[in-house]
């Protein structure tokens, strides 16, 4: 299996977090870096993963970043079985969300996506093989290292995971700038997948005839449309408001 390397000290601290495997970190010997590497290293040591260093031209050598002074080596992130981890969430009885991206091809977009997701306790990410940005050194980075924290699901056809969905009577509901219905009135306080798509066109129009519903983020008549991650960002912070909210009402 081909190793993947990763720079960034918040990235390689987040795949120490989920004890992703690390086959050994590099640091330039010239670095002294600061609070947060030290916590880094710490971190590392306490992971019993190596620790070499080295010159800075071997870490430029593998990154291709004339700025980067830290580097781990790592195994590649695997993709995860829609099945498996359907099952898994069902299992749990308990309210969740999914989301599919309907190709969304630009990697800084991806990376935020991803990092929001985790950051409102989305279940899963799934994308297409087709038309899609993947896991890659960027996504990584670009994700400030969430892709570790989340399962990212690939399948050959969307369509296939959202007639699972809907066999489930799991409602699909899809971002779409010009929906009659607003994101802030639309009742969304139970389990749903939620669809975005690609960042000129937006969802495929055979996504979209599959949908449950679609809804729309009401936005100043100045612009036409968001971009797309700050739309899934508003819509996953509003999903994880009502989940919250709904949370704190139950009695103890």
């Amino acid at each position: 299996m081909k190793t993947r390397n990763f720079i960034g000290v918040n990235v390689i601290s987040e795949a120490i977090e989920a004890k992703h495997p690390i086959e050994k970190i590099l640091v330039c010997k010239d670095y002294h870096g600061n609070s947060f590497v030290l916590s880094l290293l710490k971190k590392a040591r306490d992971a019993q993963i190596p620790i070499k260093y080295v010159p800075q031209q071997k870490i430029f050598k593998l990154s291709k970043s004339p700025k980067a002074k830290i580097l781990a080596l790592s195994s590649p992130i695997e993709y995860h079985s829609f099945e498996n981890l359907l099952d898994s969430e069902l299992q749990k009885k308990s309210k969740f969300v999914l989301l599919l991206l309907d190709g969304v091809t630009d990697v800084r977009n991806f990376g935020a996506i991803v990092r929001t997701a985790v950051a409102t306790g989305v279940a899963g990410v799934v994308i297409s093989n087709h038309h899609s940005v993947g896991i890659s050194t960027d996504a990584i980075t670009a994700s400030s290292g969430a892709i570790f924290k989340i399962p990212i699901v690939r399948v050959n056809h969307l369509k296939d995971v959202i007639y699972q969905l809907l066999d489930h009577q799991i409602p699909v509901l899809g971002l779409d700038e010009k929906s009659d219905h607003s994101l802030f009135e639309t009742p969304i306080n139970r389990t749903l997948a939620l669809v975005a798509g690609d960042e000129s066109k937006g969802i495929s129009r055979g996504i979209k005839k599959l949908l449950t519903k679609t809804i729309g983020i009401p936005i100043s008549n100045q612009m036409s449309s968001l971009n797309v991650s700050v739309a899934c960002g508003i819509a996953l912070y509003q999903l994880y408001h009502h989940k919250i909210n709904t949370q704190n009402l139950l009695p103890a």
